[in-house]
């Protein structure tokens, strides 16, 4: 199962390999490095599970998706193994947090439903059309998925997760497509591209990082003059240049650092290039967009925030805001 699971993983290698090996915009050795800096990690229980349950699920040919209410819909040729069976392999690759995905009768039902989140951006959806894209923590590529209805020419997740490394690949198998591709690398490795992405994706990822001006500084390298960059992240409330750095945990999360006003992170975008930005909306996210369910963790939003007023979280601050906005040079 360890080999299969590598064979997975050097599959990911020649590809790299094989698309970039004559472009001077990717520094291939760096991009390898990177890669190869995550081969032996492959080698442990939890990847040979997640390679044995991908494996059960890609016995048919890929088939016919489509979008329908904000569900990827993928109608893979499963001839011969048991609804019940696929549903169990499914399950095997939780917790889904990105979705939702139906595959055939089963639905995914995820925590986030992250077709609110993407609709955010309809305005410059156009911005995709033959474009090339890179969605840093793309997660198990539901956004990358969602790109494909607009006709991009290539898109790139890049995530250092294995988890959703395979639950990205079973829905790839399932959907036909050439066009998609992971990299399980963290956003360090946009150091290897130079003027490369046209559109660059970054969704609820700068808060995670103890420095967000050093992603931006990243996108900003790996991406062309004329980048589109399409942004969510937590933000508080006010018209100062101010960010909140939780004491500890914010809203139950250990790994939330800075929440920027608007203000705070439109100026951090104009410290790191971007002149043009449009904030499309401001929204509390809300326990209807953020939930537990079977497919997901136990725990969810509605366990981060104080019960008798949630518009606070359980640590005192101001609950879940998030700003959606794009930016270009």
């Amino acid at each position: 199962m360890a080999k299969n699971a590598l064979h997975h993983f050097d599959a990911t290698t020649h590809w790299v390999n094989h698309n970039f090996s004559n472009d001077t915009r990717v520094n291939l050795p760096k991009l390898l490095c990177h890669i190869n800096q995550k081969r032996n990690v492959f080698l442990n229980p939890n990847t040979q599970r997640f390679m044995g349950h991908l494996q059960q699920l890609s016995h048919g040919p890929g088939g016919e998706i489509f979008v329908k209410n904000g569900c990827i819909h993928l109608q893979a040729n499963m001839e011969g193994i048991k609804e019940a069976s696929i549903e169990d392999h499914l399950k095997g690759l939780s917790p889904w947090r990105k979705g939702p995905f139906q595959v055939g009768n089963v639905l995914i039902d995820s925590e986030w439903r992250s077709n609110m989140k993407w609709d955010r951006f309809d305005p410059y959806f156009s911005s995709l059309k033959h474009k090339k894209v890179l969605d840093i923590g793309c997660g198990n590529g539901y956004y990358m998925f969602r790109m494909l209805e607009h006709h991009p020419n290539l898109v790139v997740g890049i995530d250092p997760s294995h988890l959703t490394y395979f639950q990205f690949h079973a829905m790839r198998h399932m959907s036909r497509t050439d066009t998609l591709h992971y990299l399980p690398v963290g956003w360090n490795a946009c150091e290897a591209f130079s003027n490369f992405f046209d559109v660059v994706c970054c969704m609820g990822i700068l808060y995670h990082h103890r420095s967000p001006m050093d992603i931006l500084s990243a996108i900003r390298q790996a991406a062309t003059k004329k980048v589109t960059l399409l942004l969510d992240t937590l933000i508080i409330d006010g018209n100062e240049d101010v960010a909140l750095f939780p004491k500890d945990r914010y809203a139950n999360m250990p790994n939330v650092y800075f929440i920027p006003t608007v203000p705070c992170l439109s100026h951090m975008l104009a410290r790191s290039g971007f002149k043009n930005i449009d904030v499309l909306s401001v929204d509390q996210t809300s326990v209807d967009e953020q939930r537990a369910t079977p497919w997901s963790f136990e725990f969810s939003l509605q366990d981060g925030l104080n019960p008798k007023n949630t518009n606070e979280t359980i640590e005192g601050y101001p609950a879940p805001r998030r700003v959606a906005l794009v930016a270009t040079l």
